[in-house]
């Protein structure tokens, strides 16, 4: 017979966990029963969503939402006081007021990296009146006294290009004579009597060269790069380039003011005439002894000074016949500016003589110098200049000196 069961021992430590056996079937009960519906909560507060049109906004106006179009949303730009849908992120129609004790009422920075850019693009189309891109107008009212107040103020950096603190440009597709296109117009005014005001004010520092003011005209009529109404005070030097300029030239102006380059300097030159020359059967008009040479002229506003120096004679006198007068010409017209003449007194004989004449109004290019003769109250016989043909050694000579 089996004996009684014995008392339990102490439980003793747990195995080493056995491997995890496989995953039994999944099973798949059905679905329960669908659960009773809640009850209905609160409703909510009516929303602002009123009925509008495209690109309207909801303006609150104390007491509903109201659809609106002072601002227009397109979904890509904003138009204020716009009637169609904006071209720019922001357009706006009318007037912009800025105000604040903020340093810039209106700041721009535009990064465009390698290409063209505007910091602000401005354009007023106006069919009517006068229209202004850009209208700056600065009020100081405090106690203090600034330097400086400024009705716009622009300023250009670069380090690799070159810069325009402002670019101005005008253009008037029809034009009449009183019309006019201005890039930029400068106005100053100060009321009282004390303080200097400038239209217009230019300064430039650094750099080779500095233009205070630069201008450019072409392509009209009449250019002009600065054209002023009033005096002209300039503190430095004055360079006029144009008109080729060159050492020892004057600034010479026209009748109408216009001026030019013009050479003041003397130019001298002569030569010697053909000598041994005789006027056969002197009478009492002039008559031509002989052309005795020619000059050149290099301006047409220059005086021309001629000096002749030869030997003068006359074989005879006639009856009545008192003296024989010589006369230098140019072209074979005497001079205006006074005369150009000698006076042989006495027959046969030589004479040293020197006929110096002023001539004026003579175009530019080559003249012709004669020498004339006439007899004074009668006739007379043989009228010479250089007579015994000593001309070979030098005693006749023509000096010509172009000067203004």
């Amino acid at each position: 017979m089996t004996g009684a069961t014995g008392t339990t021992g102490a439980t003793g430590a747990t195995g080493v966990t056995g491997m995890t056996g496989a995953t039994g079937v999944t099973g798949n009960g059905l679905t329960g029963a669908t659960g009773p519906t809640g009850a209905t909560g609160t409703t909510g507060a009516t929303g602002p969503l009123v009925a509008g049109t495209a690109g309207q906004t909801l303006r609150y106006d104390g007491t509903n939402w109201v659809a609106n179009s002072l601002l227009f949303n397109d979904g890509t730009n904003i138009g204020i006081g716009t009637t169609l849908a904006p071209s720019q992120k922001l357009e706006v129609l009318g007037t912009i007021k800025v105000s604040g004790t903020d340093l810039y009422g209106f700041y721009a920075d535009k990064n465009m990296g390698s290409s063209q850019g505007y910091g602000g693009f401005f354009k007023c189309t106006n069919t009517l009146n006068n229209a202004y891109g850009v209208y700056g107008e600065a009020d100081y009212t405090g106690a203090s006294n600034p330097s400086y107040t400024y009705g716009g103020y622009f300023r250009s950096s670069s380090t690799t290009q070159d810069g325009y603190g402002v670019y101005s440009y005008a253009n008037r597709s029809t034009s009449t004579a009183t019309t006019f296109a201005s890039g930029v117009t400068g106005y100053g005014e100060i009321s009282g009597t004390n303080g200097t005001s400038y239209g217009l004010q230019g300064y430039a520092y650094g750099g080779q060269t500095a233009y205070g003011v630069y201008g450019y005209a072409s392509g009209a009529t009449t250019n002009w790069a600065g054209y002023f109404t009033g005096n002209v005070n300039v503190t430095g030097t004055i360079a006029i380039q144009g008109g080729a300029p060159g050492v020892g030239k004057v600034l010479t102006s026209d009748a109408t003011g216009i001026a030019s380059w013009q050479d003041n300097s003397t130019v001298i030159s002569s030569f010697q005439p053909l000598g041994c020359q005789n006027l056969a059967s002197v009478t009492t008009s002039y008559q031509k002894i002989a052309d005795m040479g020619t000059f050149n002229k290099n301006s047409s506003n220059t005086f021309i000074e001629l000096n002749l120096q030869t030997f003068l004679t006359v074989n005879t006198f006639g009856t009545g016949c008192v003296a024989v007068i010589y006369e230098l010409r140019v072209d074979g017209l005497a001079t205006t500016n006074g005369n150009a003449t000698a006076l042989m007194r006495t027959a046969s004989t030589y004479a040293p003589v020197s006929i110096t004449g002023v001539f004026s109004g003579l175009a530019t290019g080559s003249h012709t110098v004669s020498l004339w003769a006439k007899g004074v109250n009668g006739t007379a016989t043989s009228a010479y200049y250089d007579p015994g043909c000593f001309n070979g050694i030098g005693t006749n000579n023509v000096l010509v000196k172009e000067y203004k």
